[in-house]
């Protein structure tokens, strides 16, 4: 569910920034809520693999922030980045378990 507004996003321009940003705050919240579930249970597993997630969960985070302020030609390059983070966190989750 959480990345069907995410998928669309990787087709909006900077005009649509305010709407992506609306779109996925949102997303990001239930996200982070999954993520201290998730970091918990892997933490049980072993450390590393609660450090692994949270860095996943960081990266999500910062690109999310720098999507946010970024304008003009470089909103495509953040928006990206972002998209990038959030399936590379995803990938760590679903290893974590």
């Amino acid at each position: 569910k959480a990345s069907e507004p995410l998928d669309a996003m990787k087709t909006w321009g900077s005009e649509k920034k305010d709407d992506v940003v609306k779109s996925a705050s949102p997303k990001i919240d239930e996200m982070q809520q999954g993520f201290a579930d998730a970091k918990a249970a892997a933490s049980k597993k072993s450390a590393e693999a609660g450090k692994q997630l949270e860095e996943g969960w960081n990266g999500v985070e910062q690109k999310f922030d720098a999507m946010k302020t970024s304008t003009g030609e470089t909103w495509a390059k953040h928006r990206d980045a972002f998209l990038e983070a959030v399936d590379a966190y995803k990938k760590k989750l679903a290893a974590s378990k």
